[in-house]
């Protein structure tokens, strides 16, 4: 009974970080780190508080072992991985269709630097070549 809240919570806290990452556009490792780290504190205090939460405290009900045997079930990892697919692919395809189809000046000016910053890349590599041949 207690195993849908563990789910929907777990699928809510990856949508969050899912949707935030859509709208990233310059990952550095700092922030894939908290990003990993957020998702991790999440689970981990889920975890501890199931475990701290028994039967004899001021709650009607008993989450202790919840999370952990929610989380050795295929169908939790199905569930949550169908459920952050549903919630995130329309942003995903909005984001895609409003940035090829409708770009803004910012999205033209970053893929125009994009383009300059290969093209000169591949004209280092090609001068580095007549240099050593």
């Amino acid at each position: 009974m207690y195993g849908i809240g563990v789910v929907i919570g777990g699928g809510v806290v990856i949508c969050a970080h899912l949707s935030l990452a859509i709208q990233v556009r310059n990952w550095t490792w700092i922030i894939a780190a908290v990003f990993v780290l957020s998702a991790v504190t999440f689970f981990a205090f889920a975890i501890i508080a199931g475990s701290a939460i028994g039967a004899n405290s001021f709650f009607t009900y008993s989450l202790s072992g919840t999370l952990e045997e929610e989380l050795g079930q295929p169908s939790y990892w199905l569930t949550l991985l169908v459920m952050v697919t549903v919630a995130i692919l329309p942003r995903f395809i909005v984001r895609f269709l409003w940035t090829t189809y409708w770009p803004l000046d910012s999205d033209i000016i970053r893929e125009a630097d994009v383009v300059a910053t290969r093209a000169a890349a591949k004209e280092r590599r090609r001068e580095r070549r007549r240099q050593g041949a």
